[in-house]
């Protein structure tokens, strides 16, 4: 059985929510924005970056009536809206609960992976 190998894409807003998590005082350990931007930066060498365009708003609309979302939803909402916009049927995460109402994508624990 042959496994064939999936490009790693990581969508521009998901760079700005890491940046943002790893520097959060509240973190026990907050990174400095410079090392956190460091790492950003060296993420952009690693992984295809994705962006989004004007249609992605129109899906994000979609979205949000289709599973009536909306508020604490919104940031997630408009990842999968780039990623369906994108042609990518995957989402890496370790948070399933939150995109598990999405059945436009597939959601993957990789720590779950990791254990099997």
């Amino acid at each position: 059985m042959s496994k064939e190998r999936e490009n790693l894409v990581i969508a521009n807003q998901t760079l700005f929510e890491f940046v943002r998590a790893v520097t959060y005082p509240r973190n026990p350990n907050p990174l400095s924005l410079k090392a956190a931007l460091r790492y950003a930066i060296e993420y952009q060498s690693i992984f295809e970056i994705i962006y989004e365009t004007e249609r992605d708003l129109e899906i994000f609309q979609s979205l949000c009536e289709k599973y009536k979302l909306g508020s604490n939803r919104v940031f997630d909402t408009r990842l999968v809206a780039t990623l369906v916009n994108n042609h990518i049927p995957r989402i890496a995460t370790i948070n399933e609960k939150d995109f598990a109402v999405f059945g436009e994508i597939h959601v993957v624990n990789p720590a779950k992976l990791m254990k099997a």
